[in-house]
């Protein structure tokens, strides 16, 4: 029987807390230790731990890549409220991330002022997400939220589509 937390990794994913647990979900299922895997990667154990605990400040690229490179899941961006299968993009940086926040905001005729004024957020971390910069997870969410987008995390090779039989 599939736990809540399971069926969560086939939706979209809004804060580091749920990120996190996540990611542990996976390690666990692929029987990977902590421990195993910084023996073989060269990643550090508190910050998998710290990154599994839901830790806001991590970043988004070391974060990425641990989720894809190293537990193997697949990352997504697409649209609020339409149909995975129709507007979800593969993300692997956040130079991907980038362009798909600069092409949805000029999709909508914004300038990065225009969604400064709708957001509590610096317009400068706009801009440097759109700029391929890296960021925290929690910036990063927040970001999402503002631009109406979802993240949405999926085991390997599974089809965007699949997630409401498309």
């Amino acid at each position: 029987m599939k736990s809540k937390l399971q069926d969560t990794l086939f939706g979209h994913i809004e804060t580091p807390t749920l990120f996190g647990q996540i990611l542990k979900l996976q390690r666990k299922n692929k029987k990977l230790s902590i421990k195993s895997i910084t023996s073989v990667h060269l990643i550090g154990n508190r910050f998998i731990s710290e990154l599994e605990n839901g830790k806001p400040t991590a970043r988004l690229n070391k974060s990425l890549e641990y989720c894809i490179s190293i537990i193997g899941l697949d990352c997504y961006l697409g649209y609020k409220n339409i149909p995975y299968n129709i507007k979800m993009n593969s993300i692997q940086n956040s130079h991907d991330i980038g362009n798909i926040l600069r092409q949805h905001r000029l999709s909508q005729s914004l300038t990065i002022n225009d969604m400064h004024g709708m957001s509590v957020l610096p317009m400068r971390l706009f801009s440097d997400l759109e700029n391929g910069r890296d960021c925290n997870l929690a910036n990063f969410f927040k970001i999402l939220t503002d631009y109406s987008l979802e993240f949405v995390v999926l085991p390997r090779n599974m089809y965007v589509g699949d997630l409401y039989g498309a």
